[in-house]
């Protein structure tokens, strides 16, 4: 394939999608480096959760995001997420509805984004919240980016609900982990799906609780995403690149970061270069 034939002919506008998958989304750096070598450029992005913070740099400054996305994915640790002690996370427990507070995921914003605002960014962007409320998918894409990144990255029970007018919001891969959905309403006639959740063919029998508990929620999302993208290919064409993890990933585990970008650029550059001239009448899966 030369560079930049699938992209040429892509229909547009054109989304790119990015899902939640707290640091396993780090894979989805080497995706999109893989993505832009093919030629593939964005006209929209949406985000939920952590692919939320992929999708904003992007937005934010196009031409070197990979770069400082990679700088972000490879200098994080807990505490730049996490900054609260043992002590600080019991009081915020007995105090609230929440184990950590989210300043640091707000600097975290606010040092990494030049924008402010949505309308502000280079390239139009969403991203979704879940309205604990009615149990619906939040898009949000005006006003002020930070309480809406927020939103989208709050954990129940982890970080605080957002508050916007009336709505408790709550982090969005509850409802749309993967919003293909929501690109499609947003006007997109073509997706670039970025999902790093770990493929992971076969869990066994759940160890523990909590092994139970992870097992069943990655099924839920599996079944969510599989649902989506079907949708979704019945009206435009859908591109998912490779490159996810193959064992779990823990959320607050980034010792493996470095390795994830580059596997999954390797991955995602060979499934590019093996669409060839991209038929517009496909999808490729």
């Amino acid at each position: 394939m030369t560079g930049g034939r699938t992209g040429s002919e892509l229909p547009r506008p054109t989304a790119f999608v990015f899902g939640g998958g707290a640091a396993s989304t780090a894979a989805q750096v080497g995706m999109l480096a893989a993505a832009e070598e093919a030629g593939l450029r964005p006209d929209l992005i949406v985000g939920t959760s952590a692919g939320a913070l992929n999708g904003v740099l992007l937005a934010d400054r196009p031409d070197s995001a990979v770069q400082r996305l990679t700088r972000v994915w490879t200098t994080c640790d807990r505490s730049t997420v996490i900054g609260d002690s043992r002590l600080r996370t019991v009081r915020n427990l007995l105090g609230g509805h929440h184990m950590f507070r989210n300043h640091r995921l707000a600097r975290l914003f606010t040092e990494q984004v030049r924008a402010r605002t949505f309308a502000e960014l280079a390239v139009p962007f969403a991203c979704v919240a879940t309205d604990l409320d009615s149990g619906s998918a939040v898009v949000l894409r005006d006003g002020a980016l930070v309480d809406a990144l927020l939103a989208t990255c709050a954990i129940p029970g982890v970080f605080p609900l957002v508050r916007m007018g009336r709505r408790h919001l709550a982090d969005g891969g509850y409802v749309a982990n993967v919003p293909v959905r929501q690109a499609l309403d947003l006007g997109a006639a073509s997706i670039v799906v970025f999902d790093g959740r770990p493929r992971i063919a076969s869990r066994g029998a759940p160890r523990d609780v909590r092994d139970s508990i992870r097992a069943a929620f990655a099924a839920t999302l599996n079944q969510q995403y599989d649902s989506d993208v079907a949708h979704a290919r019945r009206h435009v064409p859908v591109l998912c690149p490779p490159g996810q993890a193959a064992e779990h990933v823990k959320g607050f585990d980034f010792s493996t970061v470095e390795t994830m970008i580059v596997t999954a650029r390797a991955a995602a550059r060979d499934y590019f270069a093996g669409l060839g001239a991209f038929d517009a009448s496909r999808s490729a899966g």
